[in-house]
């Protein structure tokens, strides 16, 4: 016959059941976040971060406007695929992020090289595809139909932009003259993009303008000199240090081109005089040769020395 345990046995049972509980209690706290006097809640995990939006950079057929950057003539085996190929111009395009354009030059009835109301000859066009040139491209592909991921771009016709600056003849030359000024009106150099920063509407036109060097060549059938009574005038006429008014293709530290050079009250969107008998109406030009600018300076005077 078992005997009931006596008090000190009893006991020792009562504690041992009081610790069990205790410890079950405390492993379900640590088990739970959150719970008091239990594990520390594990910070939540960052959401990831949205993708990056990239630029799209692929052009669409149409007109594209920067600065020449480079042309290849087409050779002789290239000719043998195209008999109409004239090479290969690149155009770096104003818009940010851009790539470079290329585009296939074929000699076609459609294609036009404008500087102005002067069209360019076949012959000679090719010679004013020349490195940092401000131009506007139209453009589109030579087969819009291929399955080709890369189509072939066509150049269908080019214009020359100008820019019209005010400033200070720096030196007059055989082939050209060098101005230091700024656009017109405080406009900022063609190409121009504000610093990226925190700015209010209006702000990136408020940037101020820094005057540049600009040395520009005479064209041969483009180029016009002309005196206050909007008349034609001769190179020989302006000296170092005068005041002038330019219309000139910009082309950044490159050689641009001279379009018009008047003094700076002069408006270059005039109507001009009528030409005289040995005139056709644009001024003076510099004489016929191989290349534009090759000896002598507008209005037929020789050079000194």
């Amino acid at each position: 016959m078992i005997s009931a345990p006596n008090a000190s046995v009893r006991r020792v049972l009562f504690a041992m059941l009081i610790g069990a509980l205790t410890l079950s209690v405390s492993s379900d706290a640590f088990a739970q976040p959150g719970v008091r006097g239990g594990r520390p809640k594990r910070p939540d995990r960052k959401a990831p971060p949205p993708p990056r939006e990239e630029k799209n950079t692929t052009q669409s057929p149409g007109r594209t406007e920067g600065t020449i950057f480079k042309f290849t003539p087409a050779d002789e085996e290239d000719r043998k695929e195209d008999e109409k190929l004239i090479g290969k111009l690149k155009i770096n395009p104003f818009e940010e992020g851009a790539r470079t354009l290329v585009l296939i030059v074929r000699d076609t009835e459609d294609l036009k090289i404008k500087l102005g109301d002067h069209e360019f000859e076949r012959d000679e066009m090719t010679f004013y595809f020349q490195k940092g040139l401000h131009v506007e491209a139209d453009w589109g592909y030579l087969d819009p139909d291929s399955k080709r991921k890369i189509k072939k771009k066509e150049l269908r016709g080019l214009t020359f932009m100008t820019t019209v600056v005010e400033g200070e003849i720096e030196d007059v030359r055989d082939i050209g003259v060098e101005v230091r000024g700024v656009p017109m009106n405080d406009q900022q150099w063609p190409g121009y993009n504000p610093p990226e920063r925190n700015q209010r509407p209006g702000d990136a036109e408020k940037e101020r303008v820094i005057p540049r060097n600009l040395k520009l060549k005479f064209i041969e059938d483009v180029t016009k000199v002309r005196n206050e009574d909007k008349e034609e005038a001769d190179m020989g006429d302006f000296k170092k240090g005068d005041k002038v008014r330019v219309t000139a293709v910009y082309a950044g530290g490159k050689i641009g081109m001279l379009v018009m050079l008047t003094p700076p009250n002069v408006d270059h969107g005039m109507t001009f005089s009528a030409p005289s008998n040995n005139d056709d109406g644009r001024g003076k030009q510099p004489p016929k040769g191989n290349r534009p600018g090759s000896g002598r300076r507008p209005g037929g005077r020789a050079p000194q020395g």
